[in-house]
Order: C-alpha cells, then structure tokens, then sequence
C-alpha cells in the first residue's frame, strides 16, 4: 500500500512538473511561421468556409494554395477551428491545444508501460525523462500541432490495444484502429501507428487475427479514407500538386538521407549549429545516452525474446527507419521518437539496476536531465515572446489604420490580423506583382537572410528589393523587428 502511495505522489508529482513547465514555455517561445500558417488556414476556415493560406507567397508554386490546404491531412486544421471557436482565436490558445496532447502522449506511456510490466520505478524515470526533455515539452506547446497531435494519437493507439485487448479483442481492434486513423488525419507521420499496432498484433495475439476480426481492423480506416478523399475532390489536381509536390521537394539520395538524418535532424537538435553557443554541444550527451540505451535493448532483444525488449526495441527500430526515408529532415519529427528512446533509457536502467554499477549509469541519466532542464530555464530567461510582444505592441501604433497594407514575416500576424498582412520576403516580385504598394514592410533575421541570399546568387531580385527600399524609410527598430514607412 505505501510503494502504490508512494508510486502515486512521485506520478503525479512529474505531471504537474510537466505541466507547471509545458504552460510556462507558452508564454516564452516566440511565434514561428508553421504555427502563423497554419492558424491562417483555421481562420480561413471558420471565417470563410475555405481552408487555404492567404496571408503568405507561394514559395514552391503549388496549385490552388489559396483556397485549398492539402499539405498535410486536415484534421489538426479542424480542431484548431473547433478550439478558437471555444476559445477565441490567438497565439496562445493554439498552444494550449497542443499541450493538451502533450498531456495525452504521456498518459499513453504510463498506460503502455503498465500492461509491459515494467517495474514501477523505472516508470517513473521514464515519465520524469520525457516530461523534462527539452524537445517535448517544445513540441508540446508548438502551435504548429501536427506533430504532436499525431504523435499523441498514435501513442494512444497502443496503449489502447494493450490495455482492451484481454477484454474485448474486437473492440480493441476497433478502438486502436482508429486512433491510428485520426493521427494519420492529422500528419501522414500518422502511418507509424499503423505500422505499430501491427507489430503488437503480430506480438500478442497473431493467433486471434482471424478472418472474423479484420472488420473491426479496417473500418476505422474506410471511414478515414472515405472522409479525406472526400475533401480530396474538391480540388484533385491541388492534392496532387500539394500533397505529392511537399513530399518530393528535397530530391534525395541513400547517402544524403544517412548525412541529414545525422546533422539536420539530430545534432542540430542536440546543440550543433551556428545558431546556438558552443557550450550547447553537452546536450550530445543527452544523444548519446539515448543511443547507448537504444544498443544496449538491441543487445538484449537478440540475446532473448522477452515482449518487452521485442516490443521497444522493434517500435523504435521501426520509427526510426520511417523517420529515416522522409526527405525532410525537420527536428519537429522527433516528438514520435523521444518518448521510445526514454523507455529504452528506463528498461536499460531497470536491468542494469541489479548491479552495483548502476548508479554510474543513474548520473548518466540524471545528468541528462539537468541539461534538458537548462535548455528550457534558457529558454525563459531568454523570453523571445516578450521581446515578439514589445516590438508587436510598437508596430502596432503605426499599423492599426484601416485598410493598411503589410508585408512582412506573417506571425506578426497575431498581433495585427492576417488579414493586413502579407508574407514575402521577395517584397513583391515572386509573386509577379513588383508594382505592389505595401503601406509599411517588416522585416527580420528571416528577411534579412533572404536579401543576403538574392545579393549573392539572384541579382535580378536583389535590385528590385533594394530600389522598393528607396521608397521607404525606418520608423521603428526593435529587437526582432524593424518597421519601414512609405515615403509619400
């Protein structure tokens, strides 16, 4: 009765961590541009009936982007909608969403951990390790939400079948199916549930998978299909050219795939850029006990079939192998891995556990930890959203006339309405309107790049950007922003 009282406080102790943490990143983060965008398409949709991106240029000249979304399943972009009609449209209710779900991927653990009989203990240590991962708890409150609404119904889908599956095996069947289907609704990264209930099928019950049971397997999936393709109709050629058109952007091959798989999406994550200080490189340490946790289950899967080491080990080989073939390489991704690599991090602290040495590799684990919390304590001493607010709150003393136009960075599109303003950083000539009349421009480190891109490698451009400057002068110059008037 203690270790359970016991059990309980540590459990609840790490979600209110969690949460305590999760909600303070919301008021920290600065806006990104996949969060802007993607809000604009939920705007579009409760206000006008259509999804589509109206605030912001075409770059890779997809059809129809304007009136159709097809970049991704649309599910999240519903949801959104649904939420801001409760909640009202914003920045941080978006976010708050996404917490929600980040919520919801950890109880998926604690659930899927349980019904594996993984000792208490080590449960702990895999919930404390997840809830203070500086990547998920980012994840979780990103108001982008594909990823972590995906990875939390695909996490849910598992512990669903695990937890049904002695009860009622069709109704598990049914239930875990359909999870599946909503997080492939929501991200097509939605497809590495399936491939997991699949695996756990295969694991637990091979043998009841008979003829009788696919029904109840595949309906979820009818309906799913019957309900996307239904918005596919509506513009065909626009998911093609989307949908097909977002996937191959990046022509890959095997050994570019092994290069940014490694630099793009995991050590850039861990530390390795020019855009974070030297010293973030201990954050590899972080890394490399998930990759020494990861090889040490290997070991064990091949030198026994315990389900547990079958079970973890074959999940996470099987996301990192989908995750691998993806052309794109965005470290967003690593919210469907993290949690995996956590409980390889807990099973190989529960078996090393029987020998004195562990403790050895307890500082390892707990080290890790304290850098993760760092990374976020950094991230709220830093407080990008105030300085975002602040610059937000003295272009809005410029901006806030009726009819104004805007070109700049579309997040500012919080603060000032996506309807006045408009994103391109070509200011103009990409999108063929180089005539165009822009009451007042924005720009920031992103823009900036851009113009230093268009001076080295497209002169053409880079003439019409710098002669529009001549037709404007600063008005305001913050921390992240700089505001340029009109002359008249």
């Amino acid at each position: 009765m203690d270790k359970n009282r016991n059990f309980f406080i540590i459990f609840w102790t790490i979600f209110l961590c969690y949460l305590l943490l999760s909600t303070g990143l919301i008021f920290v983060q600065k806006p990104n541009g996949d969060e802007a965008v993607l809000t604009n398409v939920s705007i579009n949709f409760i206000n006008h009936g259509f999804m589509g991106v109206t605030s912001g240029r075409n770059i890779y000249n997809f059809k129809d982007y304007e009136t159709h979304f097809y970049w991704q399943p649309p599910l999240s972009i519903y949801l959104r909608g649904i939420w801001f009609k409760i909640f009202g449209i914003g920045l941080l209710q978006t976010r708050f969403l996404g917490l929600i779900f980040g919520v919801l991927g950890l109880i998926s653990w604690y659930i899927i951990l349980k019904k594996l009989n993984l000792h208490q203990k080590s449960i702990l240590l895999v919930l404390l390790i997840i809830a203070l991962d500086y990547i998920y708890t980012r994840l979780s409150v990103d108001g982008r939400l594909l990823d972590i609404i995906s990875s939390a119904f695909t996490f849910f889908s598992w512990a669903v079948y695990l937890s049904t599956r002695e009860k009622n095996f069709k109704i598990s069947l049914f239930l875990s199916s359909s999870f599946v289907v909503l997080s492939c609704l929501t991200h097509v990264n939605g497809i590495i549930g399936l491939f997991g209930l699949l695996l756990l099928i295969f694991i637990f019950d091979k043998n009841r998978f008979g003829f009788s049971n696919i029904l109840y397997f595949i309906f979820p999936y009818l309906i799913g299909l019957f309900g996307w393709g239904y918005y596919i109709l509506q513009n065909p050629s626009a998911f093609i050219s989307q949908f097909f058109g977002n996937i191959h952007v990046i022509k890959q091959t095997f050994f570019s795939l092994i290069y940014k798989e490694i630099f793009n999406r995991y050590l850039v994550a861990y530390g390795f850029s020019s855009d974070f200080p030297i010293y973030s490189r201990l954050l590899a340490i972080i890394l490399l006990l998930y990759i020494c946790s990861y090889i040490f289950i290997a070991i064990k899967y091949f030198q026994n079939k315990q389900k547990i080491y079958q079970v973890i080990f074959l999940l996470t080989t099987i996301t990192q192998a989908y995750l691998f073939i993806l052309p794109h390489k965005f470290t967003v991704h690593l919210c469907f891995i993290i949690p995996l690599f956590a409980v390889c991090v807990g099973l190989t602290y529960d078996e090393l556990s029987k020998y004195k040495f562990s403790r050895i590799f307890l500082i390892f684990i707990f080290l890790s930890i304290l850098l993760s919390c760092g990374v976020n304590f950094y991230r709220f001493k830093k407080n990008d959203y105030l300085k975002y607010k602040k610059d937000a709150i003295e272009i809005k003393k410029y901006c806030l006339k009726p009819g104004i136009f805007i070109i700049g960075p579309m997040e500012l599109g919080f603060e000032l309405g996506f309807d006045k303003i408009f994103d391109d950083a070509s200011l103009g000539y990409k999108i063929k309107q180089k005539n165009i009349r822009a009451d007042f421009i924005i720009t920031n480190e992103i823009y900036r790049r851009f113009f230093q891109y268009y001076s080295l490698y497209q002169q053409e451009i880079d003439v019409y950007v710098k002669n529009v400057f001549k037709k404007y002068f600063l008005l305001y110059k913050g921390k992240i922003y700089e505001l340029y008037g009109r002359q008249e």
